[in-house]
């Protein structure tokens, strides 16, 4: 009988030290498995630091493509297309006149 309980007994430390050993393993695993977790979410941090970094790059381009443009619209408005308004109605008036002028001299 005494043996028996102490055969029992051994037997049961061991399936303890056994599941003891495998919970470890499981553990450190675990532990391996969050540690690699946080390496890639620390690349992917950077790598969108380092997108968002170009995307506001691009951004600030644009926005100076665009002040240029717009400089170069008033420009063109201003140095083309009013200039040629204004001699379109010079002479729109001009035709107007002579169209006035011919009239008279059909009417008489």
């Amino acid at each position: 009988d005494g043996q028996e309980d102490i055969v029992r007994r051994l037997d049961l430390l061991e399936r303890r030290e056994e599941l003891l050993t495998a919970s470890t393993d499981e553990l450190m695993a675990f532990k391996k498995e969050q540690l690699v977790n946080r390496v890639d979410v620390h690349k992917n941090l950077e790598l969108l630091t380092e997108q968002s970094k170009e995307a506001f790059q691009q951004l600030q381009r644009l926005r100076e493509d665009a002040q240029a443009t717009s400089k170069s619209l008033e420009s063109l408005d201003v140095n083309i297309v009013q200039p040629a308004l204004l001699e379109a109605a010079s002479e729109r008036q001009h035709l107007s006149s002579l169209e006035s002028e011919f009239k008279q001299l059909l009417d008489h």
